[in-house]
């Protein structure tokens, strides 16, 4: 695919456009609400908030689009650079809280030390998981620099003496959009949502880690991909732990990074969300080979170039389209936190799967590992992400309720099917 030549801008702006798969995000944010999420590596030794604050000065400058302040203006939100950076905060609280709940002035990320876990916690309109993924590794290798740790090749991490590149901040998404006829969408019919009565400011993390290889091995045997097979086991948790027999699909939703498919060094937004549906027709008595032989290759239905195309195609064309733009903001905005909250009881759960992270050869060694969660949102009340390090995997369950069966049976399965899994929680 050839992407579309474009006129360049400069990487560092005053200001910047949010990106065509952040809108929804910008726009729906109130004051007890933004989609956030966290990614955290483990480091060999207590971290040195002093140095981790110069490297964070550093970082920042190297990814202009991320220190930024949300505005609105009569049309659409906008990102406005700005010189400030975060001050390191040490971890006190619940994790990935709400980010611009301080008003507009605030920045849209913030980074917590609690002794050797950094954590970065994200508003979603500014990155997806691998663009904070970037900028956490970055801050993690300028550390080390920092203490006289200095790696031969960057493999692939972005060295903070080299200039921002316009690719790194563009929104990709209009670059490979296509004309396409308007499209009706189908009614989406009810899915299981789930028993999600939430707790009052309370948030659950249960992670359990457990060896990549060994999921691949069991993942192959039943003829799935890791993410699939993942997406099997959460759909025998829901028709498990249901206290009755479950008459409506069950929807897991996907993230998909779309850099894999189309080229791009962009560090903002640019993913789509594919999905995997079971439905279990009221049955309890419903085995793993059951939902595996439903879902295999299902997902990838959705993730062919064409179709990933063409839904990317659409969501352009209708920010694009006049009638849409010329709608006055405030407006814009009631009827997309409606669109976004309806959008949020159109599926299960999600199941973010981040992939591999890697740090120069110098730096792994002093990483003992890395972990990522969701927020609690006042919809989506049970999430699920991973990431994997040195071979381990870290999955995490975000939750707003005290009961934990669903992860105890979630892990429980997984050690049956031969995998071994060590369990942590947050409280």
């Amino acid at each position: 695919m050839i992407k579309k030549e474009k006129k360049t801008l400069p990487a560092v702006r005053s200001w910047y456009k949010v990106d065509n798969a952040a809108n929804m995000y910008s726009i729906a944010r109130s004051k007890n609400f933004s989609r956030t999420y966290r990614n955290s590596v483990v480091l060999s030794e207590n971290i040195d908030i002093e140095t981790m604050q110069r490297a964070l000065e550093k970082t920042a400058k190297r990814f202009p689009t991320m220190n930024t302040v949300l505005r609105t203006g009569a049309f659409w939100s906008y990102l406005e650079h700005t010189d400030r950076v975060p001050k390191i905060e040490e971890e006190l609280c619940i994790p990935a809280r709400y980010i611009l709940h301080n008003g507009e002035d605030s920045l849209c990320y913030r980074v917590n030390v609690y002794k050797n876990r950094l954590s970065i916690d994200m508003f979603h309109g500014l990155a997806d998981g691998a663009g904070a993924l970037a900028f956490l590794k970055t801050l993690v290798v300028t550390y080390y620099e920092l203490k006289g740790i200095h790696p031969v090749s960057y493999c692939g991490v972005a060295n903070t003496a080299d200039e921002p590149s316009p690719a790194e901040v563009e929104d990709s998404s209009p670059g490979y959009a296509i004309r396409v006829k308007k499209a009706v969408k189908p009614k989406q019919p009810p899915v299981y949502i789930g028993e999600n009565d939430q707790i009052e400011d309370f948030v659950r993390f249960v992670y359990g880690r457990f060896p990549v290889s060994n999921v691949k091995t069991v993942a192959k045997q039943y003829r799935l991909t890791i993410t699939e097979y993942l997406a099997a086991a959460l759909i025998m948790m829901y028709i498990h732990c249901s206290d009755e027999p479950i008459d409506l699909p069950i929807k897991i939703s996907i993230p998909v990074d779309l850099r894999r498919r189309f080229p791009s060094d962009t560090v903002r937004n640019f993913v789509f969300m594919t999905e995997v549906v079971f439905d279990p027709h009221g049955k309890k008595d419903i085995s793993f080979d059951d939902v595996a032989d439903a879902i295999r290759g299902r997902a990838a239905l959705g993730t062919s170039h064409e179709a990933l195309q063409k839904a990317l195609s659409i969501n352009v064309a209708a920010e694009k389209n006049i009638v849409t733009s010329a709608v006055p903001y405030p407006i814009k905005q009631l009827v997309m936190r409606k669109s976004y909250e309806a959008m949020q009881y159109s599926y299960t759960t999600i199941l973010s799967n981040l992939g591999e992270i890697k740090f120069p050869p110098e730096i792994q060694s002093h990483v003992l590992e890395a972990d990522c969660c969701l927020c609690k949102t006042p919809f989506l009340h049970f999430g699920c992400a991973a990431v994997s390090f040195n071979g381990v995997m870290n999955l995490s369950f975000t939750s707003a309720n005290r009961n934990t069966e669903r992860e105890k049976y979630f892990f429980r399965l997984l050690a049956s099917h031969g995998i071994p899994v060590r369990i942590d929680s947050s409280i």
